[in-house]
């Protein structure tokens, strides 16, 4: 979805566009907030107008999620450095659209900033748009035991770590929200509304691969400590896929591009409008910082109610949980069959992951309680030839919507010494 130029029109590139404030406000407007969106056209909203008047090749609109965010959080300042057609590169290097170089994604952050919205990002990298089409114009569904996909997905997990934890480098603290994708099409979607070109089952791979993205993103998230504003779990959600029509549509399906309200496949504006009201709601949410209500006349006293935890004391209670966490190696079974038993126990809770690593290495992850990691003797031993390798379990822990890992140095069993 490049921007479009007359036919037959050579076009000389301009200097690299850099990223402009949408708005800064004078010192004491404002609630302080310096803000700065990354993201893909999913964040962009491509075909939602109007666009920004000084919008380069880059198709940001003036209704879409980080726009409406940072209208309703009142912040100081708002650089929105999202872009239609990027990839996780496009972060950290200059990115071509039409006859445009727009500046890193990164190059908007600074030292100051104190929010970043982190995505969407990454359904270019696996090739989402071009998945749907493959969907429309034949069979998109891999051979059973395939995943055409793999690479892209290793890949990703890679580079969007290396993303947050630049935005990190960059602003030491600023809150980041990473952004997950939404829900596009229901269980078996809707062959009738496409002519029957996209089957239940291309439906149902297609949402999956959509849902896999999501998920990644939400790990992601939790591994490196910052928010997660997961658009699947957005109320009503499923009543707004593309399998609803016109206003309905969060999300659109068979829809005139160039109507002015998204592009097939991508968000419209009242699908932009809900996911503003989530990732605001997860800032506040991160922060500890009530909405303000609505003021209605009250006839009779109330009772204020109990204030919500501080993300200090969310944070201190963590950081309890993890503490509590025992994690135990044991030998077990015959001597034929020796195995270690691997146990992570906790009188606090939170537990939701235990990896075991040896020598460096992850040997086996265990997401389900009662968190007991069986492995056969003999492959530790081969992992563990060395004295100075070790035995390591990593524990994730959850509390309150945040997330932390405390890694636990084991003492070797006898059975693989």
């Amino acid at each position: 979805m490049a921007a479009v130029l007359g036919a037959g029109v050579a076009v000389a590139a301009l200097p690299a566009v850099a990223h402009t404030p949408v708005w800064d406000k004078p010192t004491g407007q404002g609630n302080g907030d310096v803000y700065v969106a990354l993201g893909d056209s999913f964040t962009a909203g491509i075909g939602i107008q109007p666009e920004r008047s000084d919008d380069t090749g880059c198709h940001r609109s003036t209704k879409n999620f980080p726009s409406l965010v940072a209208a309703d959080l009142d912040v100081s300042t708002f650089t929105d450095a999202s872009c239609s057609g990027a990839v996780v590169a496009d972060l950290a290097t200059a990115q071509r659209r039409g006859e445009y170089d727009n500046d890193a994604q990164f190059d908007a952050i600074t030292e100051k900033t104190t929010l970043v919205t982190f995505g969407t990002i990454g359904g270019n990298d696996m090739g989402l748009v071009g998945l749907a089409t493959d969907c429309v114009k034949g069979d998109c569904v891999p051979a059973a035991g395939t995943d055409p996909l793999a690479r892209e997905f290793t890949q990703l997990r890679t580079d969007l770590t290396a993303g947050i934890e630049k935005v990190k480098e960059l602003a030491p603290l600023a809150d980041i929200v990473v952004v997950g994708y939404g829900i596009y099409l229901p269980k078996d979607g809707c062959p009738q509304n496409f002519f029957d070109l996209v089957t239940a089952e291309e439906s149902n791979y297609l949402q999956g691969q959509i849902d896999r993205l999501s998920d990644l993103l939400a790990e992601i998230a939790a591994e490196n400590d910052v928010a997660f504003a997961d658009q699947r779990l957005i109320p009503g959600a499923l009543d707004h896929t593309v399998c609803q029509w016109d206003s309905r549509q969060w999300i659109r399906g068979l829809y005139p591009e160039g109507g002015g309200d998204g592009f097939t496949f991508h968000p419209s504006s009242a699908g932009m409008k809900a996911t503003a009201g989530l990732v605001a709601g997860v800032v506040r949410d991160l922060r500890g910082v009530e909405p303000e209500p609505t003021p209605k006349p009250e006839t009779t006293p109330t009772l204020k109610p109990t204030p919500k935890p501080t993300l200090a004391q969310r944070k201190a209670e963590l950081a309890k949980k993890a503490k509590a966490v025992k994690v135990a190696a044991t030998c077990a079974g015959t001597k034929k069959n020796r195995k270690v038993v691997v146990k992570a126990t906790t009188a606090k809770g939170g537990v939701t992951k235990v990896v075991l690593k040896a020598g460096g290495k992850k040997v086996v992850t265990d997401a389900k309680a009662p968190f007991t990691i069986k492995v056969k003797a003999t492959t530790l031993k081969k992992k563990l030839k060395k004295k100075s390798s070790t035995l390591k379990a990593v524990v994730t822990v959850k509390h309150s919507g945040l997330s932390t890992s405390r890694t636990v140095t084991l003492k070797r069993p006898g059975c693989v010494k």
